[in-house]
Formats: C-alpha cells, sequence, structure tokens
C-alpha cells in the first residue's frame, strides 16, 4: 500500500490543509459565521444593569447575544432590573431600540420614566397569546437593530388554544411545549445578533407529598425545564429588607433591598455571587446608596454614627448623606466607583446588615 504524503500546517492558520480546506468549504457553503478560528481570546460583550455590583458579579453585565432568566416572588425589582438595563443600553447603543413585550399589560410608564427610559426609543408589545409574543420576540430578533428584548412575564405565555379552551380543559404541558420550541429557535438566531433576550419569570410552590418531597426544591419556575437549559444566566430575587417611615396608620414604605443571587452564568465570573441593592421608590434603583457604602470604605466619607463627613461638611442621617451625593458627587462618584478594581461585588457585611 503506498504511503500517504505528510501534510504541513498552514502558515496563516496553523491547522492541517485538510482540515482547513473543510473549512473553507463550510464556510463557502453555509456563511464566515459558520466556522471560527481564534487566535485570540474574544471577550463576549456585555450590556451594563446599571447596578455596579451586580455588573461585577457578572463579569460586566448581561452578556449581549445570550438568553438571561430573572426570577422570584411578587415585587421583588425583577422588572426595575429589564428597565434599567434598557436605560443602559439605550445610552450606550442610541441607534438601536429596545423591546418589551407586555404579556400582563402592566408596564408601569411613569415608573419607567422615573428611571430613565427614553420612550422613543422603546417599543411596547401587548400581545394577547403566548405564539404572538414570541413571534413579536423573533421578529425583533432577527432585525438585528435591538439592544434588549424583554418578555414579561414567561408565566403569561398561553398557548392560544388554551387562552381560547374552555375553563378546565385538560392542557397539560402545552405551556412547557411552545416555550421550548421557541427557546431553540431563538438560540439557533441569538447568536449571530448584538442582543439581549430577558425572560421574567414566577415561582410557584411545588405540590408534592410524602417523604419523597423533602429531596426536591420547595419552588420552581414556570415555564417547564427547557429555559434553564437554554438559558446563561440566571438571576434568583428575593426581598429581605423593607424601609418605612413613620408608625401606625401613618407608617409607610418607600424602599426596599433585594438579594440578587446568580443561580446560572456562564460568561466570565461564573455562578455562586450574591449581591444586594436598593429600589427606593423617589428615585428607582438607589444608586446614591451603593455609591454612599463605597465611599465609606474609600475614605471619601468618615462615617461616625449617624453623623457623614464630606470634608468640611457634616450632615446627619442616611438620607441627607445620600443628598449630598446626588446633588455634588453622584456622575463623578459613580465613574470611580465603576473603575474601581478592588470594588468587591459579594459583600457578605451589606447581606447581613440588610437581613438584620
Amino acid at each position: 500500500m503506498p504511503r500517504k504524503k505528510a501534510t504541513k500546517a498552514t502558515e496563516k492558520t496553523g491547522l492541517d490543509p485538510a482540515i482547513e480546506a473543510i473549512n473553507n468549504e463550510l464556510r463557502k457553503k453555509y456563511n464566515n459565521e459558520m466556522v471560527r478560528v481564534y487566535d485570540k481570546e474574544v471577550v463576549a460583550p456585555f450590556i451594563p444593569t446599571g447596578i455596579v455590583k451586580l455588573d461585577r458579579a457578572l463579569g460586566g453585565g448581561l452578556p449581549v447575544g445570550r438568553v438571561v432568566e430573572l426570577y422570584g416572588e411578587p415585587s421583588t425589582g425583577k422588572s426595575t432590573i429589564v428597565l434599567q438595563a434598557m436605560v443602559e443600553a439605550q445610552r450606550l447603543h442610541p441607534d438601536k431600540v429596545c423591546v418589551f413585550i407586555d404579556m400582563e399589560h402592566a408596564l408601569d410608564t411613569t415608573w419607567a420614566k422615573k428611571l430613565g427610559i427614553q420612550f422613543d426609543k422603546l417599543i411596547h408589545c401587548q400581545p394577547e397569546f403566548g405564539e404572538e409574543a414570541l413571534y413579536i420576540a423573533e421578529a425583533y430578533l432577527k432585525s438585528g437593530k435591538c439592544s434588549v428584548i424583554a418578555v414579561d412575564s414567561v408565566a403569561a405565555l398561553l398557548p392560544e388554544k388554551v387562552m381560547q379552551g374552555d375553563i378546565g380543559d385538560a392542557n397539560i404541558g402545552a405551556q412547557a411545549r411552545l416555550v421550548s420550541q421557541v427557546m431553540q429557535r431563538m438560540n439557533s438566531i441569538l447568536f449571530k445578533t448584538p442582543t439581549v433576550v430577558i425572560l421574567i419569570n414566577q415561582t410557584r410552590d411545588k405540590i408534592q407529598g410524602g417523604a419523597q418531597s423533602m429531596r426536591f426544591e420547595s419552588v420552581k419556575t414556570t415555564g417547564g425545564k427547557s429555559i434553564k437549559f437554554y438559558t446563561t444566566t440566571r438571576l434568583e430575587l428575593k426581598r429581605i429588607k423593607t424601609h418605612a417611615r413613620g408608625t401606625g396608620n401613618e407608617r409607610e414604605d418607600y424602599a426596599q433591598d433585594v438579594l440578587v443571587k446568580v443561580d446560572k452564568h456562564k460568561v466570565l465570573a461564573g455562578p455562586g455571587a450574591r449581591i444586594v441593592f436598593r429600589i427606593d421608590k423617589r428615585y428607582g434603583v438607589d444608586t446614591a446608596h451603593e455609591i454612599l457604602q463605597w465611599a465609606i470604605k474609600n475614605k471619601k466619607v468618615v462615617k461616625k454614627g449617624a453623623w457623614f463627613e464630606f470634608g468640611d461638611d457634616r450632615v446627619q442621617g442616611d438620607d441627607a448623606a445620600k443628598t449630598v451625593i446626588r446633588e455634588q458627587h453622584l456622575p463623578e462618584w459613580h465613574d470611580e466607583m465603576r473603575e474601581d478594581n478592588d470594588y468587591t461585588a459579594t459583600i457578605e457585611s451589606d447581606i447581613q446588615d440588610a437581613e438584620e
């Protein structure tokens, strides 16, 4: 049997000519992005959430070209994080739009305006059926002109046959099948587009009986199991503290501390981080609160009991200190905090303080 001639690697890629020929054939048959050969590390782009601690925990923010799921109990800031990410996306990509697919028909435009949303760059869709919502998402995704597409929520993505059927009809697994099919289609498109798809999901108590139930989690998310596999990032939100003023009938809740657990993250930082941020009804995500914590740790502000010293100026109370930051230091210190490589994403002392 005659010997085969040895082949040399090509100088350009270092690959065997036979492999390079296959690569070229596949690129010619399909497209140039089908087969990639890297000569250096490629860092995935991100869209920040506007919450510096969370962005650090995620290695930069929400990964572009991927699916992100936010889930948790009611009123834990899921929609707020989505809107805050859209604000950042509108700032970074002024030539693109954000799409909010509102299955629950519950978008608070007053709250969105307070967070800083530019409505001329926001498309608000209110479909009736799950098929309509997912067709809309796919259409905008294929355009490549959207920075963020959000679906609120997965639990409301009911198939048309369920909505038009009679109450009491058995439709076991209909929603899960619909979501699974769409996740497959969406992922085949996403990697080619500069878009972040965010799914807002809800939790449900599991109905289990007997000793076997002790081996399962007490809650689950809606939409079946396919979302867990197809999402790159999953964030679990939990409200851990509510801040109020006044007493008795005059008591009013004005802010809440939210714990975010990075349940899954396949990019850079990985899962496992926990961070706490504050949502204030007057301002949205309380950036001044996070800056105040950072400023105290970096000795830009000296805290003595209830007093805060800003150089020669002294103010009493957290609200007064945050007012000084908003009026005098917010843009400058916010940029410094973003660039501070020593700023820890997970601060266990903050979590303990919020839980007390």
